[in-house]
C-alpha cells in the first residue's frame, strides 16, 4: 500500500470515529453454520433410487460431527376448511427441522413447532407457512384452527414466516408435520442389524448439520460410504452451503 493510500485510510478511519460511524460487524453468512443436503442425483428420481430411514439412522450413528439430522418426506395432499379445498405440499419431518428453517431465515412468526410430547401422545398437529395462512384465513389468526388433510383433522399450532430469501437451498413447504415418532430416539442408538430394522421408509432428502467448514469434507466422505454400501450403483447429490455458493 502506498503512503498516500495509507494516509487516506487513516484519515477516513479518524473521521468515522469522530463522526460516530459504526464499523461493519460480522454478517450472518460468516457464522460457522453448515448444513449438508443429501438427495438422489438429478435424472434418477423416477427410478428405484431412494433415500431411506436406514440411511438416516446410520448417518446419525456414524457421523461424530453431526449436530443435527433432518429427514424430509414431501407429498401432495388435499386441505379443506369449510367449503374450500386445495392441493398443498406437505413436508413430513422431525423436530430439528425448526433449526434448519431458522438457519435458512424462515423462523416461526407465531405459535410453536411440534414437540416430542405431540409425537408421544399422537397429537394431530401441523405447522403451516405464512402464505398458506394468508390464503386460508385472509389475515385472521390461524393458530388453534382445525383443517382437514385428506379428510383427517389436524390442529394448526404454528406459522412459518415468509423470508425474502432462504439459505442452504431450503424450499419451503405449505405444511410441516411430524414424520415418525420412532425416528426420534432420545439418544443416538448403535446401527441395528438388518434383521432389526423397521419397515423401510422412503425419504426425499436428508440434511446433516456440522459445526464448521472444516468438518464438511470428512462428513461428506462418511455419507458417501454409507450410501455406497446401502445403495450400490446409485448416484446421490451431497451438497453443503459453500458448494451451492460456488456452484459445485
Amino acid at each position: 500500500m502506498s503512503i498516500r493510500l495509507m494516509k487516506t485510510a487513516v484519515a477516513t478511519l479518524a473521521f468515522c470515529v469522530m463522526a460516530g460511524c459504526q464499523l461493519s460487524q460480522p454478517t450472518e453468512k460468516m457464522l460457522p453454520i453448515r448444513w449438508i443436503r443429501i438427495e438422489v442425483a438429478e435424472g434418477q428420481q423416477d427410478s428405484d433410487a431412494i433415500l431411506t430411514e436406514r440411511d438416516f439412522n446410520e448417518f446419525r450413528a456414524s457421523i461424530p460431527t453431526a449436530q443435527k439430522a433432518v429427514p424430509e418426506r414431501r407429498t401432495d395432499a388435499a386441505i379443506s376448511i369449510g367449503d374450500t379445498t386445495r392441493q398443498v405440499q406437505i413436508c413430513a419431518t422431525l423436530l430439528d427441522a425448526q433449526d434448519l428453517l431458522t438457519d435458512a431465515r424462515a423462523e416461526l412468526s407465531s405459535g410453536r413447532f411440534f414437540s416430542i410430547e405431540d409425537a408421544k401422545n399422537s397429537h394431530a398437529v401441523i405447522v403451516i407457512s405464512q402464505t398458506m395462512a394468508d390464503e386460508l384465513f385472509a389475515g385472521a389468526e390461524a393458530i388453534g384452527k382445525t383443517v382437514l388433510l385428506n379428510n383427517r383433522e389436524f390442529k394448526i399450532i404454528g406459522v412459518v414466516g415468509k423470508p425474502k430469501v432462504t439459505r442452504h437451498g431450503v424450499a419451503l413447504a405449505d405444511i410441516y408435520m411430524d414424520l415418525n415418532p420412532h425416528l426420534e430416539p432420545s439418544t443416538i442408538q448403535p446401527v441395528p442389524s438388518p434383521g432389526d430394522l423397521p419397515p423401510t421408509l422412503p425419504l426425499d432428502r436428508i440434511w446433516i448439520k456440522v459445526g464448521d467448514l472444516g468438518e464438511v469434507t470428512p462428513t461428506k466422505k462418511i455419507i458417501r460410504n454409507v450410501l455406497a454400501r446401502n445403495h450400490p450403483g446409485i448416484q446421490y447429490s451431497i451438497l453443503a452451503e459453500h458448494d451451492m455458493v460456488l456452484g459445485q
